[in-house]
């Protein structure tokens, strides 16, 4: 379900021929402690129990997740997590895949998503990175949207 995740994050053509799975390790210093923020909510990546917690408002519709997430050895982060509304709840995985080529991250979401530059080697503004935050805005969020919720 993960909503407006790299929405606006601009779509590369073909990945350089030398790219590497990141190792767990990297994956999850980009993410620990961590507020990925979206157009129209965000998610947060715990360190601590390695819980996952997100909320969107997308098309003034509200919904809150609350589960863990994961990395792996080949270059992988997970979600999994309990989607609910206030009509219903569902659980959800979604996967992304994240490679590195010379000091540049490219990020795909499994299956099919386009490759997109998360950070490249020298940051540029428009790099998805900008968009993982210390600042947990989601916590407040969760509480505001979930006596509302299934």
């Amino acid at each position: 379900m993960i909503l407006g995740l790299a929405a606006k994050a601009e779509a590369i053509e073909r990945l350089p021929k030398n790219t590497v799975p990141l190792t767990a390790d990297e994956v999850r210093r980009l993410y620990a402690d961590k507020t990925w923020q979206w157009s129209a909510g965000a998610g947060r990546f715990i360190a601590k129990d390695r819980r996952f917690i997100a909320y969107s408002e997308e098309g003034g519709k509200p919904t809150i997740a609350e589960g863990r997430w994961e990395v792996t050895d080949h270059g992988r982060l997970c979600m999994n997590a309990v989607w609910s509304t206030p009509q219903d709840k569902a659980r959800n995985r979604t996967c992304f895949r994240l490679v590195r080529d010379r000091g540049t991250v490219y990020q795909r979401r499994e299956p099919k998503g386009n490759w997109f530059v998360l950070r490249s080697f020298k940051p540029r503004p428009e790099d998805e990175a900008h968009k993982l935050v210390a600042q947990d805005t989601v916590s407040p969020n969760i509480e505001r949207l979930k006596p509302g919720m299934k």
